[in-house]
């Protein structure tokens, strides 16, 4: 195991209609890196480690929310035994050897499991669509814009999660609310999500927003 700290500063913003901050927040972030069952990952689990502290500023601003402090150390496993790509359980991710061995420059993937750190969602009722949502949305229109590639009308529904509802969100984001992805977030950090949040926010509901979003994809 090793520990890799960096030291990442942010300013936290406020929402439409609030006080701004007094001071910029400030986050040490310490990464924990266990590459004890694959030794060979090491430097790139640094030059990853690097790549996510960068990001991680970015990422807390996108996700600001009053009174809310992003964690200050992640633990990052590496292990030939996760089948899977990558996943996060609080401030803990687990990512796949076998996976990143063979895609070496899939770093996104990682800053996408970051963003599920900073999110820290409260209750059982956030859908998991828009949870994943979000963080490919920081992921592919905030780190890596351009890369999203195309998203198929015929088969897109804007609860596909990930990078489908991803480009959901981005569309709204453009059309209706530039802050609408930082107060969805609020809300599923808050356990106080519900479906009607999108009509407070668009004065539509979602299913007329679904079908708006694809009907500017052909």
């Amino acid at each position: 195991m090793m520990l890799i700290v960096f030291l990442a500063t942010f300013t936290a913003g406020s929402l439409p209609g609030e006080p701004p901050g007094q001071e910029p927040e400030h986050a040490l972030v310490g990464f924990k890196v266990d590459v004890s069952e694959a030794p060979e990952m090491k430097d790139w689990a640094t030059k990853v480690v690097r790549v996510c502290t960068r990001a991680y500023p970015m990422i807390c601003q996108e996700l600001a929310s009053p009174g809310f402090k992003p964690p200050q150390v992640i633990h990052l496993r590496i292990t030939p035994r996760y089948r899977g790509v990558a996943a996060t359980s609080g401030t803990h991710i687990i990512a796949s050897a076998r996976y990143f061995k063979t895609h070496p420059k899939d770093v996104g993937a990682l800053v996408h499991e970051t963003v599920h750190v900073v999110q820290q969602y409260r209750g059982r009722h956030n859908p998991g669509w828009l949870v994943e949502g979000v963080a490919d949305y920081i992921r592919f229109f905030k780190y890596e814009p351009g890369k999203l590639g195309r998203i198929n009308p015929r088969t897109a529904r804007y609860n596909g999660s990930y990078r489908v509802t991803a480009a959901f969100l981005a569309y709204l984001t453009d059309k209706y609310d530039k802050h609408l992805v930082r107060k969805l977030n609020q809300a599923m950090r808050q356990g106080t999500y519900t479906d009607d949040l999108f009509k407070e926010l668009t004065r539509k509901n979602l299913e007329e927003l679904g079908e708006e979003w694809k009907a500017s994809l052909q």
